[in-house]
Protein backbone atom coordinates (compact mmCIF):
# COMPACT_ATOMS: atom_id res chain seq x y z
CA UNK A 1 0.00 0.00 0.00
CA UNK A 2 1.29 3.67 -0.70
CA UNK A 3 1.29 5.84 1.95
CA UNK A 4 3.31 8.54 1.45
CA UNK A 5 0.19 10.84 1.00
CA UNK A 6 -1.69 9.19 3.84
CA UNK A 7 -0.65 11.99 6.58
CA UNK A 8 -1.31 15.23 4.65
CA UNK A 9 -4.42 13.79 3.69
CA UNK A 10 -5.37 13.18 6.89
CA UNK A 11 -4.26 16.15 8.34
CA UNK A 12 -6.07 17.95 5.86
CA UNK A 13 -9.17 16.55 7.06
CA UNK A 14 -8.79 17.17 10.31
CA UNK A 15 -8.08 21.41 9.89
CA UNK A 16 -11.10 20.98 7.33
CA UNK A 17 -13.24 19.67 10.48
CA UNK A 18 -11.73 22.17 12.79
CA UNK A 19 -12.87 25.09 10.75
CA UNK A 20 -16.63 23.67 10.29
CA UNK A 21 -16.59 23.82 14.50
CA UNK A 22 -15.40 26.63 13.99
CA UNK A 23 -17.91 28.17 11.56
CA UNK A 24 -20.98 26.05 13.47
CA UNK A 25 -23.74 28.81 14.32
CA UNK A 26 -22.92 30.48 17.87
CA UNK A 27 -25.40 32.97 19.59
CA UNK A 28 -24.42 34.46 22.73
CA UNK A 29 -26.96 35.28 25.55
CA UNK A 30 -29.00 38.23 25.61
CA UNK A 31 -28.26 40.81 28.56
CA UNK A 32 -31.72 42.65 27.61
CA UNK A 33 -34.25 42.56 29.80
CA UNK A 34 -37.37 43.34 26.64
CA UNK A 35 -39.21 39.79 27.00
CA UNK A 36 -39.88 39.48 23.14
CA UNK A 37 -35.97 39.94 22.65
CA UNK A 38 -35.29 37.25 25.44
CA UNK A 39 -37.89 34.90 23.93
CA UNK A 40 -36.39 35.10 20.46
CA UNK A 41 -33.10 34.64 21.86
CA UNK A 42 -34.07 31.63 23.77
CA UNK A 43 -34.79 29.94 20.53
CA UNK A 44 -31.96 31.12 18.26
CA UNK A 45 -30.30 29.13 21.40
CA UNK A 46 -32.20 26.48 20.93
CA UNK A 47 -31.64 26.08 16.93
CA UNK A 48 -27.97 25.70 17.84
CA UNK A 49 -28.53 22.81 20.26
CA UNK A 50 -26.99 24.43 23.19
CA UNK A 51 -29.56 23.44 25.71
CA UNK A 52 -27.08 24.51 28.58
CA UNK A 53 -26.79 27.60 27.22
CA UNK A 54 -30.68 28.73 26.78
CA UNK A 55 -31.26 27.32 29.95
CA UNK A 56 -29.51 30.41 31.26
CA UNK A 57 -31.90 32.36 29.91
CA UNK A 58 -34.88 30.59 32.22
CA UNK A 59 -35.65 31.30 36.10
CA UNK A 60 -35.54 28.95 38.92
CA UNK A 61 -39.78 28.52 38.39
CA UNK A 62 -39.48 27.71 35.14
CA UNK A 63 -42.13 25.77 33.44
CA UNK A 64 -42.40 24.67 30.12
CA UNK A 65 -45.15 22.86 28.23
CA UNK A 66 -44.97 20.82 25.44
CA UNK A 67 -47.38 18.77 23.50
CA UNK A 68 -45.76 15.72 25.84
CA UNK A 69 -46.48 17.32 29.23
CA UNK A 70 -45.59 20.29 31.57
CA UNK A 71 -42.02 19.89 33.31
CA UNK A 72 -40.66 22.13 35.91
CA UNK A 73 -36.69 23.45 35.57
CA UNK A 74 -35.08 20.38 35.36
CA UNK A 75 -37.03 18.32 33.57
CA UNK A 76 -37.36 20.50 31.18
CA UNK A 77 -33.52 20.76 30.37
CA UNK A 78 -34.00 17.15 29.32
CA UNK A 79 -36.87 17.49 27.70
CA UNK A 80 -35.29 20.18 25.26
CA UNK A 81 -32.40 18.19 24.97
CA UNK A 82 -34.42 15.04 23.81
CA UNK A 83 -35.75 17.86 21.45
CA UNK A 84 -32.90 19.02 19.94
CA UNK A 85 -31.61 15.55 19.68
CA UNK A 86 -34.25 14.43 18.06
CA UNK A 87 -33.50 17.09 15.05
CA UNK A 88 -36.04 19.53 15.90
CA UNK A 89 -35.74 23.28 15.13
CA UNK A 90 -37.78 26.26 15.95
CA UNK A 91 -38.91 29.17 13.44
CA UNK A 92 -41.02 31.84 16.08
CA UNK A 93 -42.56 34.83 14.47
CA UNK A 94 -44.58 37.32 15.16
CA UNK A 95 -43.62 38.06 18.57
CA UNK A 96 -46.58 40.53 20.76
CA UNK A 97 -45.53 41.87 24.37
CA UNK A 98 -48.96 41.44 25.65
CA UNK A 99 -48.07 43.55 28.50
CA UNK A 100 -47.27 42.34 32.50
CA UNK A 101 -43.99 40.22 30.62
CA UNK A 102 -46.03 37.89 28.71
CA UNK A 103 -45.10 37.26 25.21
CA UNK A 104 -47.45 35.39 22.14
CA UNK A 105 -45.71 34.33 18.87
CA UNK A 106 -46.25 31.96 16.47
CA UNK A 107 -44.25 29.17 15.74
CA UNK A 108 -43.09 26.67 13.18
CA UNK A 109 -41.32 23.31 14.05
CA UNK A 110 -38.82 21.43 11.84
CA UNK A 111 -37.73 18.13 11.82
CA UNK A 112 -34.09 17.63 10.29
CA UNK A 113 -35.41 20.56 7.82
CA UNK A 114 -38.78 19.22 7.37
CA UNK A 115 -41.70 21.32 8.67
CA UNK A 116 -44.07 19.19 10.60
CA UNK A 117 -46.11 21.23 12.89
CA UNK A 118 -47.21 25.05 12.57
CA UNK A 119 -49.48 27.56 14.28
CA UNK A 120 -49.66 30.56 16.71
CA UNK A 121 -50.82 30.36 20.26
CA UNK A 122 -47.61 30.49 21.79
CA UNK A 123 -47.23 31.81 25.20
CA UNK A 124 -44.17 33.08 27.11
CA UNK A 125 -44.40 34.54 31.07
CA UNK A 126 -40.89 37.14 31.44
CA UNK A 127 -39.86 38.11 35.00
CA UNK A 128 -37.11 40.42 35.31
CA UNK A 129 -34.80 39.03 31.97
CA UNK A 130 -36.30 35.36 32.73
CA UNK A 131 -38.39 33.01 31.31
CA UNK A 132 -40.97 31.53 33.75
CA UNK A 133 -43.40 29.51 31.55
CA UNK A 134 -43.32 28.52 27.80
CA UNK A 135 -46.07 26.43 26.26
CA UNK A 136 -49.06 26.84 24.80
CA UNK A 137 -52.18 29.10 25.56
CA UNK A 138 -54.45 26.44 27.33
CA UNK A 139 -51.55 25.26 29.78
CA UNK A 140 -50.64 28.67 30.25
CA UNK A 141 -54.67 29.35 31.34
CA UNK A 142 -54.09 26.45 34.17
CA UNK A 143 -50.46 27.70 35.04
CA UNK A 144 -51.52 31.08 36.11
CA UNK A 145 -54.31 29.51 38.04
CA UNK A 146 -51.53 27.63 40.32
CA UNK A 147 -49.32 30.53 40.31
CA UNK A 148 -52.62 32.73 41.68
CA UNK A 149 -53.39 30.07 44.38
CA UNK A 150 -49.43 29.37 45.14
CA UNK A 151 -48.96 33.33 45.90
CA UNK A 152 -51.73 33.90 47.60
CA UNK A 153 -51.10 31.27 50.34
CA UNK A 154 -47.53 33.04 50.58
CA UNK A 155 -50.12 36.14 52.04
CA UNK A 156 -48.42 38.52 49.62
CA UNK A 157 -52.03 39.61 47.92
CA UNK A 158 -50.89 42.56 46.00
CA UNK A 159 -48.41 39.79 44.10
CA UNK A 160 -51.51 37.84 43.16
CA UNK A 161 -54.00 40.59 42.31
CA UNK A 162 -51.42 41.70 39.38
CA UNK A 163 -52.39 37.93 37.95
CA UNK A 164 -55.91 39.35 37.23
CA UNK A 165 -57.73 41.66 35.28
CA UNK A 166 -59.41 45.16 35.26
CA UNK A 167 -62.48 43.21 35.31
CA UNK A 168 -61.92 40.60 37.40
CA UNK A 169 -64.73 39.14 39.67
CA UNK A 170 -64.41 36.92 42.93
CA UNK A 171 -66.81 35.09 44.39
CA UNK A 172 -66.89 33.13 48.29
CA UNK A 173 -69.13 31.71 50.22
CA UNK A 174 -69.86 35.25 51.29
CA UNK A 175 -70.53 37.17 47.72
CA UNK A 176 -69.26 38.07 45.06
CA UNK A 177 -66.71 41.15 44.63
CA UNK A 178 -65.27 43.32 41.71
CA UNK A 179 -61.39 43.96 41.75
CA UNK A 180 -60.96 46.37 44.10
CA UNK A 181 -63.39 44.49 47.10
CA UNK A 182 -62.01 41.48 46.37
CA UNK A 183 -58.41 42.95 47.00
CA UNK A 184 -59.85 43.85 49.99
CA UNK A 185 -61.43 40.21 50.59
CA UNK A 186 -58.43 38.24 49.88
CA UNK A 187 -56.74 40.32 52.22
CA UNK A 188 -59.21 39.43 55.30
CA UNK A 189 -59.13 35.69 54.03
CA UNK A 190 -55.27 34.69 53.89
CA UNK A 191 -53.84 37.30 56.28
CA UNK A 192 -55.98 38.81 58.55
CA UNK A 193 -57.86 34.68 58.49
CA UNK A 194 -55.41 32.88 58.21
CA UNK A 195 -56.84 30.73 55.36
CA UNK A 196 -54.56 28.67 52.75
CA UNK A 197 -55.75 26.60 49.37
CA UNK A 198 -55.09 23.52 47.97
CA UNK A 199 -56.09 23.57 44.70
CA UNK A 200 -55.96 20.19 42.47
CA UNK A 201 -57.43 18.82 39.90
CA UNK A 202 -56.73 21.09 36.93
CA UNK A 203 -58.68 20.99 33.92
CA UNK A 204 -59.34 23.28 30.75
CA UNK A 205 -62.85 22.75 29.25
CA UNK A 206 -61.60 25.04 26.87
CA UNK A 207 -62.18 28.95 26.13
CA UNK A 208 -59.83 29.98 29.09
CA UNK A 209 -62.25 27.89 31.71
CA UNK A 210 -60.09 26.20 34.15
CA UNK A 211 -62.32 24.07 36.90
CA UNK A 212 -60.42 22.69 39.67
CA UNK A 213 -60.53 21.00 43.05
CA UNK A 214 -59.61 22.66 46.88
CA UNK A 215 -59.45 21.69 50.11
CA UNK A 216 -58.91 25.22 52.39
CA UNK A 217 -56.85 25.36 55.38
CA UNK A 218 -57.51 27.74 58.47
CA UNK A 219 -54.06 27.94 60.30
CA UNK A 220 -53.21 24.66 59.06
CA UNK A 221 -56.32 22.92 59.61
CA UNK A 222 -58.90 21.44 57.12
CA UNK A 223 -61.97 23.39 57.19
CA UNK A 224 -63.63 22.57 53.73
CA UNK A 225 -63.21 21.00 50.58
CA UNK A 226 -65.22 19.89 47.24
CA UNK A 227 -64.87 20.11 43.61
CA UNK A 228 -66.61 22.75 41.37
CA UNK A 229 -64.31 25.65 41.59
CA UNK A 230 -63.93 27.58 38.24
CA UNK A 231 -61.63 30.14 37.10
CA UNK A 232 -61.68 31.79 33.74
CA UNK A 233 -58.38 33.17 32.33
CA UNK A 234 -57.93 36.09 29.24
CA UNK A 235 -54.97 36.86 27.65
CA UNK A 236 -52.72 35.69 30.55
CA UNK A 237 -55.33 37.61 33.53
CA UNK A 238 -57.77 35.87 35.55
CA UNK A 239 -61.15 37.52 34.82
CA UNK A 240 -63.49 35.56 37.43
CA UNK A 241 -62.55 33.40 40.33
CA UNK A 242 -65.49 31.32 42.39
CA UNK A 243 -67.47 28.44 42.59
CA UNK A 244 -70.43 27.15 39.27
CA UNK A 245 -73.05 28.51 40.40
CA UNK A 246 -72.33 32.24 40.73
CA UNK A 247 -70.12 31.62 37.44
CA UNK A 248 -73.46 30.56 35.26
CA UNK A 249 -74.57 34.19 36.63
CA UNK A 250 -71.52 36.02 35.79
CA UNK A 251 -71.41 34.46 32.11
CA UNK A 252 -74.93 35.60 31.64
CA UNK A 253 -73.97 38.92 32.39
CA UNK A 254 -71.33 39.43 30.57
CA UNK A 255 -72.84 38.22 27.78
CA UNK A 256 -75.07 40.56 28.20
CA UNK A 257 -72.43 43.39 28.72
CA UNK A 258 -70.56 42.57 25.38
CA UNK A 259 -73.71 42.52 23.51
CA UNK A 260 -75.17 45.97 24.82
CA UNK A 261 -71.17 47.49 24.58
CA UNK A 262 -71.79 45.66 20.54
CA UNK A 263 -68.53 43.74 21.11
CA UNK A 264 -70.31 41.19 19.31
CA UNK A 265 -67.05 39.15 18.82
CA UNK A 266 -66.47 38.71 22.81
CA UNK A 267 -70.45 38.37 22.91
CA UNK A 268 -70.23 35.25 20.64
CA UNK A 269 -67.24 33.61 23.00
CA UNK A 270 -69.59 32.80 25.55
CA UNK A 271 -72.22 30.89 23.08
CA UNK A 272 -71.71 27.28 22.64
CA UNK A 273 -71.60 26.21 18.95
CA UNK A 274 -74.86 24.26 18.87
CA UNK A 275 -76.24 26.81 20.76
CA UNK A 276 -80.24 27.50 20.27
CA UNK A 277 -81.66 31.04 20.77
CA UNK A 278 -85.58 31.81 20.61
CA UNK A 279 -86.65 35.47 20.87
CA UNK A 280 -89.54 36.89 19.16
CA UNK A 281 -88.02 37.16 15.95
CA UNK A 282 -87.67 34.15 15.64
CA UNK A 283 -85.88 30.81 16.68
CA UNK A 284 -81.68 30.86 15.73
CA UNK A 285 -79.62 27.74 16.19
CA UNK A 286 -75.94 27.41 15.80
CA UNK A 287 -73.05 30.09 15.90
CA UNK A 288 -73.68 31.19 12.51
CA UNK A 289 -77.60 32.09 12.86
CA UNK A 290 -77.49 33.19 16.35
CA UNK A 291 -74.57 35.86 15.19
CA UNK A 292 -76.54 37.17 12.21
CA UNK A 293 -79.81 37.89 14.62
CA UNK A 294 -77.11 39.58 16.93
CA UNK A 295 -75.69 41.82 14.64
CA UNK A 296 -79.47 43.12 13.81
CA UNK A 297 -80.22 43.69 17.29
CA UNK A 298 -76.73 45.94 17.71
CA UNK A 299 -77.79 47.38 14.32
CA UNK A 300 -81.02 48.41 15.20
CA UNK A 301 -79.85 49.48 18.71
CA UNK A 302 -81.24 47.11 21.00
CA UNK A 303 -80.31 46.99 24.54
CA UNK A 304 -81.32 44.79 27.79
CA UNK A 305 -81.07 45.59 30.77
CA UNK A 306 -81.27 42.65 33.14
CA UNK A 307 -82.13 42.15 37.15
CA UNK A 308 -82.91 40.24 39.97
CA UNK A 309 -80.95 37.06 38.68
CA UNK A 310 -81.87 32.86 39.91
CA UNK A 311 -79.93 30.42 39.52
CA UNK A 312 -81.31 27.01 39.36
CA UNK A 313 -78.76 24.04 37.89
CA UNK A 314 -77.82 26.84 35.19
CA UNK A 315 -80.99 27.72 34.55
CA UNK A 316 -80.50 31.34 35.13
CA UNK A 317 -84.14 33.37 35.53
CA UNK A 318 -84.24 36.66 35.36
CA UNK A 319 -85.93 40.02 34.93
CA UNK A 320 -85.45 41.72 31.87
CA UNK A 321 -86.22 45.32 30.11
CA UNK A 322 -85.69 45.39 26.09
CA UNK A 323 -85.09 49.37 25.16
CA UNK A 324 -84.49 51.13 21.68
CA UNK A 325 -82.65 54.58 21.93
CA UNK A 326 -84.17 54.81 25.18
CA UNK A 327 -87.51 53.34 25.05
CA UNK A 328 -89.10 50.71 26.35
CA UNK A 329 -90.46 47.75 24.02
CA UNK A 330 -90.64 44.77 26.11
CA UNK A 331 -90.36 43.58 29.67
CA UNK A 332 -90.98 40.55 31.54
CA UNK A 333 -89.74 38.10 35.01
CA UNK A 334 -89.51 35.29 32.98
CA UNK A 335 -85.95 35.66 30.84
CA UNK A 336 -83.81 32.34 30.61
CA UNK A 337 -80.53 31.71 29.70
CA UNK A 338 -79.16 28.33 30.07
CA UNK A 339 -74.98 28.30 30.63
CA UNK A 340 -73.24 24.76 30.53
CA UNK A 341 -69.72 24.08 31.20
CA UNK A 342 -69.38 27.87 31.30
CA UNK A 343 -71.14 28.20 27.92
CA UNK A 344 -74.59 29.71 27.08
CA UNK A 345 -76.64 26.84 25.12
CA UNK A 346 -80.31 28.60 25.44
CA UNK A 347 -81.48 32.02 25.24
CA UNK A 348 -85.08 33.04 25.21
CA UNK A 349 -87.63 32.52 28.02
CA UNK A 350 -89.42 30.22 30.32
CA UNK A 351 -92.27 29.90 28.11
CA UNK A 352 -90.33 29.01 24.68
CA UNK A 353 -87.34 27.00 26.34
CA UNK A 354 -87.62 23.17 24.82
CA UNK A 355 -87.37 20.60 27.72
CA UNK A 356 -84.49 18.96 25.99
CA UNK A 357 -82.50 22.13 27.15
CA UNK A 358 -83.26 23.04 30.41
CA UNK A 359 -83.77 19.08 32.10
CA UNK A 360 -87.24 18.78 32.49
CA UNK A 361 -88.90 15.76 33.73
CA UNK A 362 -89.66 13.03 31.13
CA UNK A 363 -93.44 13.81 31.99
CA UNK A 364 -93.26 17.99 31.54
CA UNK A 365 -91.58 16.92 28.29
CA UNK A 366 -94.33 14.38 27.05
CA UNK A 367 -96.77 16.98 28.20
CA UNK A 368 -94.82 20.12 26.63
CA UNK A 369 -95.19 17.97 23.32
CA UNK A 370 -98.44 17.56 23.26
CA UNK A 371 -99.09 21.13 24.55
CA UNK A 372 -96.88 22.65 21.44
CA UNK A 373 -99.22 20.11 19.06
CA UNK A 374 -102.74 21.78 20.17
CA UNK A 375 -100.94 25.44 19.80
CA UNK A 376 -99.95 24.66 16.32
CA UNK A 377 -96.25 25.61 17.55
CA UNK A 378 -94.96 22.32 16.03
CA UNK A 379 -91.58 23.62 15.81
CA UNK A 380 -91.21 23.89 19.39
CA UNK A 381 -92.82 20.26 19.45
CA UNK A 382 -90.15 19.40 17.09
CA UNK A 383 -87.32 20.46 19.42
CA UNK A 384 -89.09 17.34 22.14
CA UNK A 385 -87.96 14.69 19.34
CA UNK A 386 -85.04 12.77 19.35
CA UNK A 387 -83.77 12.81 15.24
CA UNK A 388 -84.45 8.74 15.59
CA UNK A 389 -87.72 8.54 17.00
CA UNK A 390 -88.61 4.71 16.81
CA UNK A 391 -92.54 5.03 16.49
CA UNK A 392 -95.03 2.27 17.06
CA UNK A 393 -98.62 0.91 17.16
CA UNK A 394 -100.82 3.28 15.40
CA UNK A 395 -97.67 4.38 13.40
CA UNK A 396 -94.90 2.24 12.32
CA UNK A 397 -91.69 4.66 11.17
CA UNK A 398 -88.58 6.04 12.25
CA UNK A 399 -86.74 9.70 11.91
CA UNK A 400 -87.79 12.90 13.47
CA UNK A 401 -89.09 13.89 9.59
CA UNK A 402 -91.66 11.35 9.06
CA UNK A 403 -92.83 12.15 12.77
CA UNK A 404 -92.78 15.43 11.88
CA UNK A 405 -95.41 14.55 8.51
CA UNK A 406 -97.38 12.65 10.54
CA UNK A 407 -98.10 15.02 12.90
CA UNK A 408 -98.77 18.08 10.76
CA UNK A 409 -100.89 15.93 8.38
CA UNK A 410 -103.09 14.76 11.42
CA UNK A 411 -103.15 17.97 13.36
CA UNK A 412 -101.89 21.29 11.52
CA UNK A 413 -105.16 23.42 10.42
CA UNK A 414 -107.31 19.97 11.41
CA UNK A 415 -108.98 21.61 14.44
CA UNK A 416 -107.72 18.78 15.49
CA UNK A 417 -106.51 18.90 19.39
CA UNK A 418 -105.14 15.81 21.79
CA UNK A 419 -105.62 15.72 25.64
CA UNK A 420 -103.77 13.59 27.92
CA UNK A 421 -104.60 12.59 31.18
CA UNK A 422 -103.90 10.14 34.42
CA UNK A 423 -100.03 10.70 33.54
CA UNK A 424 -97.93 8.38 35.07
CA UNK A 425 -93.74 8.19 34.83
CA UNK A 426 -91.52 4.90 35.30
CA UNK A 427 -88.29 5.36 34.85
CA UNK A 428 -88.08 6.85 32.05
CA UNK A 429 -91.46 5.80 30.36
CA UNK A 430 -94.29 8.24 30.68
CA UNK A 431 -97.61 6.53 29.92
CA UNK A 432 -100.82 8.26 29.67
CA UNK A 433 -104.52 7.63 28.90
CA UNK A 434 -105.35 9.79 25.56
CA UNK A 435 -108.82 11.85 23.97
CA UNK A 436 -108.82 13.03 20.73
CA UNK A 437 -111.17 16.42 20.00
CA UNK A 438 -112.05 17.71 16.03
CA UNK A 439 -113.19 21.63 16.57
CA UNK A 440 -114.16 20.93 20.40
CA UNK A 441 -116.02 17.62 20.09
CA UNK A 442 -115.38 14.30 21.58
CA UNK A 443 -113.73 11.97 18.52
CA UNK A 444 -112.57 9.23 20.38
CA UNK A 445 -109.83 7.88 23.33
CA UNK A 446 -107.93 5.55 24.77
CA UNK A 447 -105.89 4.33 27.48
CA UNK A 448 -101.74 2.89 27.96
CA UNK A 449 -100.60 4.97 25.15
CA UNK A 450 -96.82 5.79 26.21
CA UNK A 451 -93.31 7.63 25.10
CA UNK A 452 -90.02 6.98 26.24
CA UNK A 453 -87.89 10.17 26.80
CA UNK A 454 -84.22 10.20 27.59
CA UNK A 455 -81.99 13.04 28.01
CA UNK A 456 -84.92 15.29 28.09
CA UNK A 457 -86.60 14.30 23.94
CA UNK A 458 -88.95 11.23 22.95
CA UNK A 459 -87.34 8.52 21.48
CA UNK A 460 -89.76 6.08 20.89
CA UNK A 461 -94.01 6.80 20.48
CA UNK A 462 -95.86 3.92 21.34
CA UNK A 463 -99.23 4.60 19.77
CA UNK A 464 -102.73 3.30 20.99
Amino acid sequence: MKTKYLLPILALVIAFTLLLGACAPTVAVTDSKDPATVVQNFYEILNTKDVAKAMTLTAEDYVMNDPFGTYDRTAAAIQWQSVVDAGLTFNQTNFVDTGNGRVTSCYEVFENGTSIDKGCGNVTHIRDGKIIFDGLEAAEQIWIVQKFYEILNTKDVDKAMSLTAADYVMNDPFGTYDRAAAATQWQAVVVDAGLSFNQTNFTNTGNGRVTSCYEVFENGNSIDKGCGNVTHVRDGKIIYDGLESAEQIWVVQKYYEALNAKNLDLAMSFIAPDALFINPTGSYEGIDAIRESLTGLNTDGITFDLSNFRNTDGNIVYDYKVMQSGNLLDQGTNGLTVVKDGMVIFDGTEDTAPASIVGANPADVVQGFWEAVNSQNFETAMLLVADDIKCQGTLYTTGKDRFQIYVESTYKGTGRTYEISNVVVSGNMVTYDWQAYRDGMFQAGGAGESMIVENGVIVQFNGT
